[in-house]
């Protein structure tokens, strides 16, 4: 991995200041999530065809491999526990008909569908390893949310009056976010737990949502809008829904924004887009929101045109990837900074630590 760069970009008051760094060269590479370990997974593209190779990477055996089932070619990963257990797909060749994997150490395991369906992917897994995602009929418009857990997968519902649903992330309690949708394209965030379905509802002057991440204080994050084509970042918390695209920086208030990863201190990572329609060129900047102040993540050399932050652990670490003019994206994490009057404390911590050495050799 390779150092890119270190940049603060300011927010407001509290601004964290990150390093970026660099997974390397690939023809097109993302990483997707990061756990409390600092391990890493994501997806490279390995043809023009869009066929994908997932990886894991940690600071003691950089990055490998994780493998397919054997009836797929490629593969997709979308979230990493704690220790270290990968959820995702293996897919076909020439289309996206796959089923659900968990992999450990490594290895898949295919966790099978619904009945009656013949596709599945799995977006989230939490420490308990229960596993959630959404199962359907290859090429029609019928997905069901799921919950795998001891070999067995079992649908999770969908609100009424909607007919399909997706299940996008679990935390350790067991509450399960995801959005219901009908085939005419309204959506609505969505909640499962205890055997209850739960409409999480939208900012005022929204009408459509979705959510994708929770963290262990059941704080939700997702999107909402007046449409589908005018997304904001958004958080459920204590059953306020709150539209975070209000504190994006000044320049960027009339953008669209995206919210996919929160951690258990409450930060929420993402990305503002541009709108090409109002002239801009289409470019994404990765954020950062905490206590209700956004700020931009650095950008990486020679790919500076989109910025994605896709995951984020306790100790504010984030994976994501960047992208340039010809689509082509990179793998990278951004690492926080300390601040001088952290790395001050440390020296003196160490300077008196070294001082009672010295003391007690000299006195002997």
């Amino acid at each position: 991995m390779v150092i890119a760069m270190v940049v603060g970009l300011g927010g407001g008051a509290g601004a964290v200041t990150y390093e970026i760094r660099d997974f390397g060269p690939a023809l097109s590479g993302m990483a997707v999530d990061i756990n409390d370990s600092g391990e890493v997974v994501g997806n490279e593209m390995v043809n023009l065809n869009y066929g994908a190779h997932t990886f894991h990477w940690d600071s003691v055996d950089g990055k490998r491999a994780l493998h397919e089932l054997d009836a797929y070619p490629y593969s997709a990963v979308t979230r990493i526990s704690d220790d270290g257990r990968a959820v995702g797909n293996s897919y076909g060749k020439d289309d996206y008909q796959g089923e659900a994997c968990l992999w450990q150490n490594l290895t898949p395991q295919g966790l099978g569908f619904l009945d009656g369906h013949n596709t599945s992917l799995a977006y989230g897994i939490n420490n308990a390893g229960q596993v959630v995602g959404s199962s359907a009929v290859y090429r029609q418009r019928n997905s069901r949310p799921f919950l795998w857990e001891n070999g067995v997968m079992r649908d999770l519902g969908i609100i009424d009056a909607f007919q399909e649903g997706s299940a996008s992330a679990i935390n350790d309690t067991g509450m399960v976010v995801g959005g219901c949708s009908t085939y005419q394209v309204a959506t609505r965030a969505t909640l499962w737990f205890d055997g209850t379905i739960t409409y999480l509802g939208e900012p005022a002057n929204h009408t459509v949502s979705s959510a994708s991440d929770i963290n262990n204080l059941g704080d939700v994050v997702g999107n909402s809008g007046p449409s589908l084509a005018q997304p904001y970042a958004c958080l459920w918390r204590h059953g306020v829904a709150t539209n975070l695209h209000l504190n994006a920086p000044a320049g960027y208030q009339s953008w669209f924004s995206s919210a996919t990863a929160i951690n258990n201190l409450g930060q929420v990572v993402g990305h503002l887009c541009s709108n090409p329609s109002q002239g801009h060129p289409y470019e994404g900047y990765a954020f950062l929101w905490e206590n209700h102040s956004m700020q931009l993540l650095p950008a990486l050399s020679g790919y500076s045109n989109w910025t994605t932050a896709m995951g984020i652990n306790d100790q504010g670490w984030i994976a994501g990837f960047a992208g340039n003019a010809y689509n082509e994206c990179r793998a990278v994490l951004w690492v926080p900074v300390p601040e001088p009057s952290s790395l001050l404390a440390l020296f003196s911590g160490l300077a008196g630590v070294g001082g009672i050495v010295w003391r007690r050799r000299t006195t002997r």
